[in-house]
């Protein structure tokens, strides 16, 4: 049965370290850029980038936010702001990011209108002492509550990064099975299925941690981490324990719902298919 959350998997020792290297030069090319941005503006860096003599402006989501604004929305939809927060990163940029729910008719022209309508108005926000506007905004519109608290399963998603143009991208799959009729299905109704798809996301959250908690990786310094054998050993180790653990766990699913492997399996790919809410991601507990 395939995966079906989206996981970030364990970037390989070396690798780690190569990015982590790189990631260090990047930074000392940003601080290095951003010392030189400071230097044309007269302002001390004093062992800081900020100039604790330039008083800061409240932030811009303050006194003006975007209901506040008047919003020119497509016929027919209709959205409620969700959530909405800045990232102040004073000289290296002031970020924007708001999440709708969205409700009424639905199409992929009323989104790509309603969040290019809510970005033209982000971009007038009052920004900080370096940028008077937001010099990046990202914007979410979710078709149901659920969906905003699931995982972040967007229906359409806005971003627009400093140089760049805003680009719209749809949930195509979520956005063609939006209004289809519920049906039932191995003696099941669709609320039931989606019962059965987040027991299943779950089931595999949880064997990927205990299966890593169980075979850690071997770490720099770490008795074993000459040898590459011993380095790959706990990530095949690890795999083999997680496919044990979910044999285990979707026979439990299985004798609950009364599914036989071929069902489970089909309904797994349906919820996957349609872009069903996931259950909310539970963080590996520290043994």
């Amino acid at each position: 049965m395939r995966t079906t959350r989206s996981t970030t998997r364990r970037t390989p020792p070396v690798a780690r370290y190569i990015l982590a290297g790189t990631a260090v030069i990047v930074l000392g090319t940003v601080i290095a850029i951003a010392a030189v941005r400071y230097s044309k503006l007269d302002c001390p860096l004093q062992g800081s980038l900020i100039d604790p003599s330039v008083p800061e402006k409240p932030p811009a989501v303050r006194g003006r936010t975007l209901p506040d604004l008047n919003v020119e929305i497509p016929d027919g939809i209709r959205y409620t702001l969700l959530d909405q927060e800045h990232r102040d990163k004073r000289v290296l940029g002031f970020w924007f990011e708001a999440s709708v729910l969205v409700e009424g008719d639905i199409t992929e022209l009323a989104l790509e209108q309603l969040l290019g309508n809510l970005y033209d108005l982000a971009t007038e926000l009052p920004g900080n002492n370096f940028h008077p506007h937001p010099t990046g905004v990202s914007l979410y519109a979710f078709a149901s509550r659920e969906r905003w608290e699931s995982d972040w399963r967007w229906i359409a998603m806005l971003h627009a990064s400093p140089g760049s143009a805003a680009k719209v991208t749809i949930n195509e799959a979520q956005l063609e099975h939006l209004y289809d009729e519920p049906v039932e299905r191995f003696g099941l109704s669709e609320d039931r299925r989606k019962q059965v798809f987040r027991d299943v996301v779950a089931a595999q959250d949880r064997a990927d941690c205990e299966a890593e908690q169980s075979h850690p990786s071997v770490e720099l310094g770490e008795p074993g981490w000459e040898s590459e054998t011993m380095r790959e050993k706990p990530l095949d180790d690890r795999r083999d324990f997680r496919d044990e653990l979910l044999r285990e766990f979707y026979g439990d699913i299985r004798r609950h719902y009364d599914l036989t492997e071929v069902q489970l399996e089909a309904t797994s790919d349906e919820g996957t298919e349609k872009d069903w809410p996931f259950p909310p991601f539970q963080k590996c507990k520290e043994q």
